[in-house]
């Protein structure tokens, strides 16, 4: 795996997440409002779909913490700045004022190559 791809796999992840959340609140928002119209309304359907989508949310949320593990506190931080809430670089100080756009960039970087570094030693791993 190349670090763009990575880059491209943490993103998608990121992405993933904000649609489910969007979802999540939509079905919400729909079962309050619907539920007490008096109409022929189901509610178990989109009860339904909340759960399927809070499922996979949920997945995400932990195959992104299990990529990050490896890493330090300062790499986790960043990384969850960046992919899970989508901080673009002009504002990581504005979340966390102990690290410039800079300092975050090479930060992020290095977390980067250490996933990296990580995924190759187990494919290896998986290979023998």
């Amino acid at each position: 795996m190349t670090r763009l791809e990575l880059k491209n796999k943490l993103w998608g992840i990121a992405n993933s997440r904000a649609d489910l959340k969007s979802k999540i609140q939509f079905y919400v928002e729909l079962i309050n409002e619907m539920g007490g119209t008096g109409f022929p309304f189901n509610n178990d359907r989109y009860i339904e779909r909340v759960k399927e989508s809070d499922a996979e949310l949920n997945t995400n949320i932990l195959w992104f913490e299990k990529f990050i593990e490896p890493l330090d506190a300062n790499e986790c931080a960043i990384l969850r700045l960046r992919y899970m809430h989508g901080v673009r670089w002009e504002q990581v100080n504005r979340h966390a004022p102990y690290y410039s756009s800079a300092q975050a960039r090479r930060i992020h970087d290095r977390a980067l190559d250490k996933i990296l570094e990580n995924i190759s030693k187990f494919q290896k791993y998986e290979q023998k």
